[in-house]
């Protein structure tokens, strides 16, 4: 896998400065930091992405000691950490989702879709990967049937490079995977493209195509079986 290099990078209170000779025990790599106090230290790449860890420490040992006796500092600590009303314990909202997925698909080497993101170089702009609110500050609420697209498929996400849109845009049009189609005579760039011409679902297209059916029976309007959808 290709080491994606984050030196230079300032995730909170740390700047990156190289990549750290041993190997993380826990997966992913470990990254030499300077804190804005002026310590070094060595932090795993996954845990400065994904902003459990802010600092050397000298934040906790901050609002530790300010927490029982300054109440300027409580005040504006409990504002900070005030919910914003998009989860619950029983219950996230579609913004709230996409936030998460979005993150974990470019941060988590375990999840299965980071080789198409994360694995590609494709990051999380610090203002979004650090705060939700910022997200939905730029993003707005998320429209009914629609998910977040990259306008460059290879760009990464922040806020010039992405949009609310229709899915069957974000996963037929924009994909890195798409193939060129050709059909009674008409070449399509993509499925999605193929689907809306002949007048079918784009879900039904990839169901037909899991299934290894030629592309005349994927693009058929008629109802092959009782699965179509």
């Amino acid at each position: 896998m290709k080491l994606i290099d984050i030196s230079g990078n300032k995730y909170s209170r740390l700047t990156v400065l190289y990549k750290h000779d041993k190997p993380s025990k826990s997966g992913g790599s470990l990254w030499r930091c300077v804190c804005d106090c002026g310590n070094h230290v060595v932090v795993n790449s996954s845990n400065l992405k994904n902003g459990s860890t802010k600092s050397c420490g000298c934040l906790g040992k901050e609002w530790s000691k300010n927490l029982g006796s300054d109440k300027g500092f409580i005040k504006k600590r409990s504002k900070k950490i005030t919910k914003h009303g998009h989860k619950t314990k029983t219950k996230k909202t579609r913004e709230y989702e996409t936030w998460l997925s979005m993150k974990s698909r470019c941060n988590n080497p375990k999840q299965k879709d980071y080789k198409n993101y994360g694995a590609r170089g494709i990051t999380v702009c610090p203002r979004w990967n650090l705060s939700f609110s910022a997200f939905l500050e730029d993003m707005g609420e998320k429209p009914k049937g629609q998910c977040i697209d990259r306008i460059d498929v290879n760009g990464n996400y922040e806020p010039k490079n992405c949009r609310w849109a229709p899915l069957s845009i974000s996963s037929g049009e924009h994909r890195r995977d798409n193939i060129i189609i050709e059909h009674k005579g008409k070449r399509y760039e993509s499925l999605a493209s193929a689907c809306r011409d002949v007048g079918i679902p784009l879900t039904r297209a990839h169901y037909r195509m899991r299934k290894g059916m030629p592309i005349e029976k994927v693009l058929s309007t008629e109802r092959l079986s009782r699965w179509d959808q």
